[in-house]
């Protein structure tokens, strides 16, 4: 106030002196336009700022730095105002004037940089905020150093875009950053200050922790409002944030009181139209509904969705937002028809915002930010589409269902295969040195921290870089998104008269139960239908050893799919829950004798988005068979097998190190010795023959050659069968604990662990190879750089098996694994990342003998010329015919067995 009071009487003077046509004069106007907008009086700054602008074209032209400040700080006062896009062009203008008169190493061109990154972020572009914020951090830190406060300006901005994006451990750890140097320079009582404390209390927020939110919000609420007083919209935002930390409390008296409060001042100082005001009305409507309002609630929440249509359009974030709300308070007031629109219309936002913002992420933070999504897909839009019989939301969940299920391993493989298939030898190098150094950071990983030869978070930092070039690299040679987008039209465009696509949902129910339910579609239906099917504890009721001897499962399963699905012949479905973890369609049949796959041909997928993506069969070429291995070769052999293939990957992760997982990890003790296979000597040469028979180069990996350095190999080699008949592993984190892993690292939660859950997950799973019962020997130590036998799925996980397009994993438990909404975390995740297509997998431990007689005529039906699908079935009838117990032949599944 004191400033504008002061600078209009210089101004005066400077009008009588010089006149207004003077350099100096539009230095004035725009101080006093900068001086308005710190006060909120966004409309008095655009007014000066425009005639200073004018002034400075016409004294210096439009190819002068002080023109480009002009436009900058236009560009800010349309930002207050909401009109982000007007921001945008502005400041794109200023940004290209500065690198043109001053370089890019600039302050000037950081600030306009770091701007730009506001407003797109304001848009709900974070990637591209990110991108723009981070070389604004750069320039400033190369410029400025480390302690100025542009550089903790440019920190606490990007700590907002991760906050976005779901990376709250990033945002704090920028934003506690940007606060010290903050209190360093400025003190707590200066307004960047606050702005710091503000963005760590919604970063705890998004934690949970919303005392400590309250505390943090309640700091900044008090120096902004002795800095500015309580009519300025920077007070508004922090009390209507503190209006939700209260709410998420669930104290609603004082969310509301405080909520109200920010509604009131926004309205005064911005007007209805402004985001802002829609902010504080959405906080309010989420109070409301709380409460039981319902019709306030909807009333408020209409109100903000209009807002943010006409500021930010129909596919913002924010808009979305709104849309999930009214989806919420519409359904709960039993405006069933509304509930249903507003859901159709959330998904179609929300699916446009994953597939463009999944564009420009890495995996972990795909992950991060699918998280901020994963409940309206897995479990909320289900519900709805139960709850409310609406054929248009029906259809809405089948194609959400399609998104959803293997979003996050359908992107990453997708992604792999296009820059590996790329054919710029540069960018494959690239690649290849990314999974490298991934091999590397699981090794330090799995050591104590006083055993890692470097800081796992300086190589980290270089993966991350690493994997956001080829993110951006990508994008030449095609959009690795792009099956985010098929929709159920497509998955029935590949069904014939006779087949039919099943996608199983499961969500929570009302009664704390877990509710599924099927969606079908055949080729005649005009849009797909729901099935409901049982809630998870009727399945509890049945012991597990009934599964397979009686009609129970289903009865609950497939009984009530019988009129949808009556006439067909080929069933696809993809499983959801505890389906994963049980042979349906080995089950006996709800009616009549047999199993249900004799009642129909039921193809397992992992989703039945598979058909919309069904290639031609691949050309079978080559074969590597491991069995009969030998798990107590000597010491001398197992360095000298891993001597043999080191090197053979030269180009493509030769320099890897390897993870020497049970001497790491505790595993000695838990098991003393594996036993022989002796069946797995009569499996691999049967095998052998049959592929041999179709003139397939097979290479046989038995006794001490079937190492883990010799699968290692296959890396990059395009290998198209892969048979494993050895013993494999799948632990639950309270089963490892139980055998004594309570000392594994990736199952800790303190600093030693994976950082990503996804790792934990992989590491508990896997196969034992020759040579590994020495990393259950106290006694031996493995030398640096000998693999010691064990085979994770996370190791499989960093492969390049591209070309692989079956594998048969001949062990124990092999299709088990942690159960989430992108699939199951085990062996199959694992091979599936590295490349491969069709497996064969076991879901409890098999016996030796019938295991191999189970194989040796799957690979003989398949050298007969039947298609995988008809050379597994026959198979498991041949064997039902000779050991008719269950246990004995329904363990095996088959997945993604289409061609």
């Amino acid at each position: 106030t004191e400033a504008i009071r002061l600078g209009t009487e210089a101004l005066k003077i400077e009008e009588k002196v010089l006149g207004k046509e003077h350099p100096d004069y539009a230095t004035l106007l725009s101080n006093l336009a900068l001086c308005n907008s710190d006060l909120g009086n966004y409309t008095e700054a655009i007014r000066l700022g425009t005639e200073a602008l004018g002034i400075r074209e016409r004294v210096f032209g439009s190819e002068h730095p002080d023109y480009a400040t002009s436009l900058s700080n236009l560009a800010g006062y349309y930002s207050d105002l909401g009109d982000y896009t007007k921001a945008i062009r502005l400041e794109t203008e200023a940004s290209e004037i500065f690198e043109r008169i001053l370089g890019k190493e600039h302050p000037s061109y950081a600030t306009s940089l770091g701007n730009l990154a506001n407003y797109n972020s304001e848009l709900g572009n974070y990637t591209e905020a990110i991108r723009l914020g981070t070389e604004a951090l750069s320039i400033r830190e190369r410029v400025s150093g480390k302690e100025h406060p542009d550089y903790a300006s440019s920190l606490n901005a990007l700590a907002g875009y991760y906050d976005y994006l779901g990376n709250y451990t990033e945002a704090i750890l920028l934003g506690t950053e940007a606060l010290e140097i903050r209190e360093k320079v400025f003190g707590k009582e200066h307004p960047d200050y606050a702005t710091s404390l503000n963005n760590l209390a919604n970063c705890s927020a998004h934690l949970g922790n919303y005392s400590e939110a309250i505390r943090l919000g309640t700091e900044a609420l008090n120096i902004r409002e002795r800095v500015f007083g309580k009519e300025h919209p920077n007070y508004a935002m922090l009390l209507n944030n503190l209006a939700n930390y209260y709410d998420y409390l669930g104290n609603y008296t004082e969310a509301i009181r405080l909520g109200t409060e920010a509604s009131e001042i926004y309205e005064r100082v911005l007007g209805k139209e402004h985001p802002d005001y829609a902010l504080s009305l959405n906080t309010l409507s989420n109070c409301s509904y709380y409460i039981g309002n319902y019709s306030e609630a909807i009333r408020l929440e209409t109100e903000a969705l209009e807002i943010r249509e006409k500021v930010f359009g129909n596919e913002h974030p924010d808009y979305a937002t709104s849309l999930n709300n009214l989806v919420v308070y519409t359904f709960w007031s039993k405006q069933y028809e509304e509930a249903a629109q507003y859901s159709i219309s959330a998904t179609q936002v929300n699916g446009k915002i994953i597939r463009t913002t999944f564009a420009d992420l890495t995996a972990s933070e795909r992950a991060l930010f699918w998280d901020q999504y994963s409940d309206w897909y897995e479990s909320s839009l289900p519900e709805l589409a139960y709850y409310i019989q609406n054929d248009s939301l029906t259809a809405t969940a089948y194609d959400g269902t399609l998104l959803s299920k293997g979003l996050l391993l359908n992107s990453e493989t997708e992604m792999s295969k296009l820059l590996l298939e790329s054919g710029d030898t540069a960018v494959v190098d690239k690649y290849y040195a990314l999974q490298g150094n991934r091999a590397v950071l699981n090794k330090l990983y799995e050591k104590p921290i006083a055993e890692r030869r470097m800081n796992t978070d300086s190589l980290e930092s270089v993966i991350k870089a690493q994997e956001q070039e080829l993110v951006r690299l990508s994008k030449v040679y095609g959009d690795y998104t792009k099956n985010l987008s098929i929709g159920w039209r497509e998955v029935q465009a590949r069904l014939g008269e006779k087949d039919a696509a099943v996608e199983f949902l499961s969500f929570g129910a009302r009664n704390d139960s877990v509710m599924y339910v099927a969606l079908t579609l055949t080729k005649e239906d005009d849009v797909p239908r729901l099935v409901p099917l049982f809630e998870e504890k009727e399945l509890d009721s049945i012991a597990k050893s009934d599964y397979y001897t009686t009609n129970e499962i289903s009865r609950f399963v497939w009984q009530p799919l019988e009129d949808v699905l009556r006439g067909k012949e080929n069933i696809y479905f993809a499983p959801a829950g505890e389906l994963h973890n049980i042979a349906v369609e080995s089950v006996p049949c709800f009616e009549g004798e047999g199993l249900m796959s004799d009642r129909w041909s039921l193809y397992r997928l992992s989703s039945t988005r598979e058909l919309a993506l069904i290639k031609d069969r691949n050309e079978l070429r080559s074969a590597c068979v491991y069995g009969d291995l030998s798990y107590d070769m000597s010491l001398e052999d197992l360095v000298e097998n891993g001597a043999q293939y080191a090197g053979i990957n030269t180009k493509r992760g030769s320099d890897w190190e390897v993870a020497n997982i049970a001497d790491t990890l505790s595993l000695r003790g838990a098991i003393r010795k594996l036993p022989p296979l002796p069946g797995t000597k009569a499996e691999v040469e049967s095998v052998g023959r049959s592929l041999r028979s179709q003139n397939i180069s097979s290479a046989l990996l038995t006794d001490t050659a079937g190492t883990e350095a010799s699968f290692k190999a296959l890396n990059g080699r395009r290998t198209s069968i892969l048979h494993l008949a050895t013993h494999g592993f799948y632990w639950t984190e309270s089963e490892a604990r139980r055998k004594g892993l309570d000392a594994m690292s990736l199952l800790s939660n303190d600093n030693n662990g994976a950082k990503y859950v996804e790792d934990k997950m992989l590491t508990r799973s896997g196969l034992f190879l020759a040579g590994a019962d020495k990393a259950f020997d106290k006694s031996v130590k493995l030398p640096e750089g000998v693999d010691d036998g064990i085979l994770t799925a996370k190791e499989i996980s960093t492969l390049d098996l591209r070309g692989l397009d079956l594998v048969v994993l001949s062990a124990c438990e092999t299709g088990l694994g942690e159960i989430k909404g992108d699939g199951v975390f085990g062996l199959q995740r694992g091979f599936k990342k590295a490349g491969a297509n069709t497996l064969v997998m076991s879901l409890w431990q098999v016996a030796d003998k019938p295991t191999q007689e189970l194989m040796s005529q799957f690979y003989q039906n398949l050298a007969d010329g039947m298609t995988k699908y008809e050379a597994f079935r026959t198979a498991q009838g041949y064997l039902r015919e000779k050991y008719p117990e269950p246990e004995y032949w329904a363990a095996f599944i088959l997945l993604d067995a289409v061609d």
